[in-house]
């Protein structure tokens, strides 16, 4: 499965029309899936921000504000796409210690000494490797 992100790093700049509203993006796949995250990272304004000194962090957890995290990946900046593109490569095996159901997920941007989300806290959805028949 491929999925596209739009990911908002809040430089203090006026929000840009073009962009929605909001930054949360609700997320669903079935366990034991690859799943590559294509995400396109840019100002309040449209501006798209270079990721060549950056690391950015997908991390899923049970609910907000709890720490622990049950999957964590590092994104992986994508030149051939654009500088402002970075994608987080799951593996089938990353999602097998996780039962299904529902939790909430972010992506976080660390670059010059700072950390901010640039996707908010979304929902996160992983269904069971096969789908029940009704």
């Amino acid at each position: 499965m491929y999925l596209r992100l739009l990911g908002i790093l809040d430089d203090g700049s006026p929000r840009s029309p073009a962009l929605a509203g909001d930054n949360r993006f609700p997320v669903l796949w079935r366990r034991g899936e690859d799943v590559t995250v294509e995400i396109r990272v840019v100002t309040n304004a449209g501006v798209p921000v270079d990721l060549s000194a950056a690391t950015l962090t997908l991390t899923v957890r049970r609910r907000t504000g709890i720490s622990d995290a049950l999957l964590t990946k590092t994104g992986a900046q994508q030149l051939a796409i654009a500088q402002n593109v970075a994608t987080f490569s799951f593996a089938a095996s990353d999602s097998n210690t996780i039962q299904p159901g529902a939790y909430v997920y972010d992506v976080s941007l660390a670059q010059a000494g700072a950390t901010r989300f640039i996707v908010g806290t979304s929902r996160f959805r992983l269904e069971p490797t096969t789908s029940p028949v009704f």
